[in-house]
């Protein structure tokens, strides 16, 4: 039956076959990730500059967190009531910061992790997620 499916699958060219522009791949979204350090090694992979990392498990909502410099914080959380919770504290952050004439830092977040930092949302089409803060939110 397998086999017969896979003949099924082969003979149906023409239309359907890839071309040298669709055979090009889409950056995939990151999705779930186990460890800050996978989320760094895929901000590093997709370009960032992480020369100065620095794991230090500050953020207390977040299971992991560490930063590539002084104005980057990458986070990892265990559930997403701690995800939102550091969302909800980040949103207040940024209303102070606006009422102050300040242009609050980029934030890019995905399925259980954030990326805050001044260009974290060059890295969106690259990591997926979504960019909930900053100067264009």
């Amino acid at each position: 039956m397998v086999a017969m499916a896979a003949v099924m699958l082969s003979a149906c060219g023409g239309e359907g076959e890839p071309t040298a522009a669709s055979a090009e791949k889409a950056p995939a979204e990151l999705g779930n990730v186990s460890s800050v350090v996978e989320l760094r090694d895929a901000l590093v992979d997709a370009g960032y500059d992480c020369a100065e990392w620095e794991q230090s498990n500050a953020v207390s909502l977040a299971a992991e967190s560490g930063s590539c410099d002084d104005s980057s914080v990458l986070t990892t959380f265990a559930s997403a009531g701690d995800l939102q919770q550091q969302l909800d504290r980040e949103k207040s952050n940024e209303s102070l910061l606006v009422d102050a004439g300040i242009d609050p830092t980029p934030i890019l977040v995905g399925p259980n992790w954030m990326v805050k930092a001044p260009l974290a949302g060059d890295y969106a089409g690259d990591l997926g997620g979504t960019v909930v803060s900053g100067p264009s939110s």
